[in-house]
């Protein structure tokens, strides 16, 4: 893309965390993000910007990353099939592992 003071374009500006779809897991993932570029494609958009997605440390700051090219795990699309090796029952458990670890750690 070629930038001009004499072209304008435009562009929208989300956090991941923000973008829901039905089968993510309450935050967002990549797969919603493939669904923003689209949509922002077919309305003519040409930028689309996200806050930070590096993997953070225990004070879970975007701006505080580890690492400079590791996108946070919570980010990735995993559901049965995706990744293709991803069994329904390994996706099953690991949800429920987070559910009851969720509900230990309430107490």
């Amino acid at each position: 893309m070629h930038l001009s003071p004499e072209k304008k374009i435009a562009g929208i500006l989300a956090p991941l965390f923000g973008l829901r779809s039905e089968n993510d897991l309450g935050i967002g993932d990549v797969a919603v993000l493939r669904e923003l570029v689209d949509w922002a494609a077919e309305m003519g958009f040409k930028v689309v910007q996200l806050l930070p997605i590096n993997e953070t440390g225990n004070d879970n700051s975007p701006y505080n990353a580890i690492s400079a090219t590791a996108i946070d795990p919570t980010t990735l699309h995993l559901a049965p099939g995706s990744p293709e090796d991803l069994t329904r029952e390994d996706f099953d458990s690991a949800l429920g592992m987070s559910i009851l670890r969720s509900s230990v750690t309430a107490r």
